[in-house]
């Protein structure tokens, strides 16, 4: 496949510029050491000896290295050259390239390697142009001005490095001469400034590169310009402007049924939106998974055949695929599936998620209809126990209790505010609430005095009478309002029978 063949040698270049970029950094470094050995010896803090010497001779083996990493630079350079012309005639189908011979000779021949790289670029910049049909019409499309301005720099800083290259070169040559140390410095920083210059245009190749490749890439994506004569392929054009679109199948090649004809003028931007299924595309939790599938798959093959297809996706799958047809379907079939699915599930889980809501909801109101329940049997049950206690308030049984050694204790229980010993107690037996001391006080006069409020609040919720009189004809609703207590007094009126 020509696209990955691209890809490939795109990335081989990358890699050797990487390599390059990094051997070059390390002799950068080794020269501002060097220099900065120079200086120190030159202001008398050190002095020159075998080591040092050695060193020096060790980070300078750099230099060697940078030749075999620059002609690795070169060697990917050329092999991504030509895999961008293969791809352009193979894949955009593009012809009349006058410049692909000098991909190799156009960079080592002199005067020629001043301006045949850049035409050779040019071609390349230009057959990735979006507006030609095929064949040689790419000609019709200009060029780049950020190219040109970029290998214009290219060329001067060559000429520069070269310049001063063959300066050090004459220099290193002349084993006699006697180099001060100031002369020294001075080549080390031209050698240091050479390096950086090499890093900055190895950086700009890194996106003249990826900028060209995805240029080629993005055409052969956007636009098919050789249409499949095959007789097993049968396919409808779609339309985008003046140029024309990379086919859909028609629906019979995927589904071997019958179909009726399909129309061209179906546009892409005419396409349903991604989540425009049935309305009753999701009736039930009833519906399994391979229904929703076949619903699915159906909804494509329509979408193919009248070529309402989905642009992203389509454009996609056919970049993926590198512009073969078949593969381009495969991959649209199966990216539009995974959407479609995406979409579905996430339906699926909201109405899982309203079912729940639902079913938590009737589980609360179920719940508040058993706590009222509750509450008024509770409240009918205290009725009830009022009404009989207050048909045994003068009966023997209250009398024999109150002469017990229980009343008393259950008396002065009210007073402290014991409620457990309360409860216990009325639980027991309900008439301890009638029973009274020699005062004629019964437990409810007893906490309304204390002012234990919920003691007395309990007792008359359990039946304690709230309107009979003690011996000086107070009722404990009439020592609530007495004592300032105004919020009890309300509260027992409530039980009273007045």
């Amino acid at each position: 496949m020509e696209l990955e063949k691209l890809q490939n040698a795109k990335k081989l270049f990358f890699i050797a510029l990487a390599i390059d970029v990094a051997v070059t950094v390390i002799d950068i470094g080794s020269g501002v050491w060097a220099i900065g050995a120079m200086k120190d010896i030159e202001s008398g803090v050190r002095t020159g000896d075998p080591s040092l010497a050695s060193s020096i001779d060790f980070w300078a083996s750099f230099s060697g290295i940078m030749i075999l990493t620059a002609i690795g630079v070169g060697l990917g350079l050329v092999k991504w050259l030509k895999s961008c012309y293969q791809f352009s005639k193979e894949s955009l189908h593009a012809t009349g390239f006058k410049q692909e011979g000098w991909t190799i000779a156009g960079w080592i021949i002199p005067i020629f390697f001043l301006f045949k790289p850049y035409q050779v670029i040019n071609e390349i910049y230009r057959a990735g142009s979006p507006t030609y049909n095929g064949g040689d019409d790419w000609k019709k499309g200009s060029g780049s001005s950020l190219i040109l301005m970029w290998w214009v720099f290219w060329v001067v800083t060559h000429l520069i490095m070269w310049i001063l290259g063959k300066e050090m070169f004459k220099k290193a040559l002349h084993h006699d001469a006697d180099f001060t140390i100031p002369q020294i410095i001075g080549m080390y920083e031209v050698q240091a400034w050479i390096c950086v210059t090499s890093i900055v245009v190895a950086g700009l190749w890194f996106v003249v590169a990826n900028h060209l490749t995805q240029r080629l890439v993005d055409r052969s994506s956007r636009y098919a310009l050789k249409p499949s004569t095959s007789a097993s392929t049968k396919t409808a054009p779609i339309f985008s402007g003046q140029y024309t679109v990379q086919k859909a199948p028609a629906v019979a090649e995927l589904t071997n049924k019958k179909t009726p004809p399909t129309d061209a003028k179906f546009a892409m931007n005419n396409q349903p939106p991604v989540n425009a299924m049935p309305g009753n595309a999701i009736e039930s939790d009833q519906k399994s998974m391979q229904e929703i599938e076949d619903r699915l798959y159906e909804q494509i093959a329509q979408e193919i055949e009248t070529n309402a297809v989905d642009k992203a996706i389509w454009t996609k799958a056919f970049a993926q695929a590198g512009g073969d047809d078949k593969q381009t379907r495969v991959a649209y079939i199966k990216a539009r599936f995974e959407k479609l699915m995406a979409a579905e599930k996430v339906k699926l889980e909201a109405l899982q998620l309203e079912r729940e809501e639902i079913a938590r909801c009737k589980q609360e109101q179920e719940q508040e209809r058993r706590e009222r329940d509750l509450k008024e049997f509770e409240r009918v049950r205290k009725l009830n126990q009022r009404v009989r206690l207050r048909g045994l308030s003068e009966s023997d049984e209250v009398k024999d209790l109150e002469v017990s050694d229980e009343s008393p204790n259950f008396i002065a229980r009210c007073s402290w505010g014991d409620l457990d010993f309360l409860a216990a107690s009325i639980k027991k037996n309900p008439l301890f609430l009638l029973v009274r001391n020699g005062s004629g006080n019964a437990g409810l006069h007893i906490a309304v005095i204390t002012k234990h409020l919920d003691i007395a609040k309990f007792l008359a919720e359990e039946g304690a009478l709230v309107d009979v009189c003690n011996g000086d004809g107070k009722s404990p609703i009439d020592l609530a309002k007495e004592s300032g207590q105004a919020d009890l007094a309300a509260f027992l009126q409530q039980f009273s029978e007045d």
